[in-house]
């Protein structure tokens, strides 16, 4: 049986970490818009596991940690 070697890497040591922007300061309006369209997604009704899980893969997709 070959030898199993485990390196010692972070699973994310490839990847740049970037300073975070704070939206409310930054941009006010917009992050106040996001604000109001997340409400009116909770008021919509959608399953809240559902929700979070979408929030997940936007928040992936668009590298941010808003969602």
């Amino acid at each position: 049986m070959p030898e199993v070697v485990l390196l010692n890497i972070p699973l994310w040591s490839h990847i740049h970490r970037m300073e975070r922007i704070a939206m409310g300061k930054a941009a006010p309006e917009v992050y106040r818009a996001l604000v109001a369209l997340s409400e009116q997604v909770n008021k919509i009704g959608i399953d809240k596991r559902l929700r979070d899980l979408i929030y997940l893969r936007v928040s992936q997709l668009n590298g941010c940690a808003y969602c």
